[in-house]
């Protein structure tokens, strides 16, 4: 096998680090207290849904990171995924104003 080759070979078997999914986890239980408290805030409606939607679009970032490991794919497949979702929370918040 020439130089080229072994390369190659190495960099398709790089593994990435190990999430750490307790943390993860433990975000993720922070911002739905988060959440939950901001439904006892005395701030109108609207207001609300704008904190509610950011919180619901940081979870969604972590779990689409870390969970559904995209963090490690290529930029090509979080692009993908990416567009939709801001325009489906987009949808969902103009709906609930």
């Amino acid at each position: 096998m020439n130089e080229n080759a072994s390369q190659l070979s190495a960099v398709v078997h790089e593994e990435h680090a190990k999430p750490n999914y307790v943390a993860v986890y433990l975000a993720l239980a922070a911002l739905t207290f988060m959440e939950i408290g901001v439904t006892f805030l005395p701030i109108p409606k609207g207001g609300q849904v704008v904190i509610l939607l950011t919180f619901a679009f940081a979870k969604l970032a972590l779990v689409v990171m870390y969970y559904m490991h995209l963090k490690f794919d290529t930029r090509l497949y979080t692009f993908v995924f990416a567009v939709p979702t801001f325009f489906a929370l987009l949808i969902t918040g103009v709906l609930l104003i």
